[in-house]
């Protein structure tokens, strides 16, 4: 039986109402990967039901050696320039093999803000017969000049993950009367533990409405992310968060 998610994508195709870009968000990720790779494979297959997993299309694109259907991941711990820039080219021409080239683009949230800005002048002028998906569950970090020209399919066969209760506890003590600066700046230590925490509470705050308070950390993941001095950005996030209390 088909998902409910499986059913609107296989109806943009039978309509012939494919958009240039996608954003696949909520469930799991590999859930949306999965789906993206479907999608990919029922916009190329060769045969009256879609996906066959029998045509040539289907095959490679299975194996991962379709030459239309490219995956980027981030490179370290973020999508770079670099690999926008070959996006870029990639797709100057649209399909070589198939009907569509399709662009995988899984984490997008990790996109840097120069690759962001990059990668917008490519959705503005969107070559024939490619389509984006992008992955990720934290839509709020993505640009909103990015999601504006994306179709979001919703993904709530699995519920995401709740918040880690290490980033639940700074959450709380970040609220609390008793705000420690020097108690917070010390969980925060860890540059990479720190993003992971920080996304976290984003999603906490953005879930109770408290958009000051996201936007202050959202600002601080791009800081980060910029390569800021990690104890500067950290010190400067319980300042602005310790004034909003």
């Amino acid at each position: 039986m088909e998902s409910r998610t499986q059913k609107i994508l296989s109806g943009i195709i039978k309509n012939g109402k494919v958009s240039n870009a996608y954003l696949f968000t909520g469930g799991d990720n590999q859930t949306k990967f999965d789906m993206a790779i479907n999608f990919a494979s029922q916009l190329n297959c060769s045969n009256q039901i879609k996906p066959c997993n029998l045509c040539l299309h289907c095959e490679k694109i299975k194996k991962n050696k379709h030459p239309d259907v490219i995956i980027i991941e981030k490179d370290g711990n973020s999508i770079k320039i670099e690999q926008i820039r070959n996006i870029k080219n990639l797709t100057k021409y649209g399909p070589s093999e198939g009907n569509w080239q399709v662009i995988i683009i899984t984490e997008a949230d990790k996109i840097t803000t120069e690759a962001a800005n990059s990668f917008l002048k490519i959705l503005e002028e969107p070559a024939k017969n490619v389509v984006f998906i992008l992955i990720s569950n934290r839509e709020g970090i993505l640009p909103k000049t990015i999601l504006s020209r994306c179709q979001r399919i919703i993904f709530e066969d699995t519920l995401p993950a709740d918040p880690t209760p290490q980033a639940k506890e700074i959450a709380s003590r970040i609220e609390s009367e008793n705000f420690n600066f020097i108690e917070i700046s010390e969980l925060l230590a860890d540059k990479k533990t720190a993003a992971e925490i920080l996304q976290e509470i984003f999603s906490i705050y953005v879930t109770a409405h408290k958009v000051k308070q996201a936007k202050i950390i959202l600002e601080t993941l791009k800081g980060m992310e910029r390569n800021a001095n990690h104890k500067l950005a950290i010190d400067a996030l319980c300042i602005k968060l310790w004034n909003k209390n």
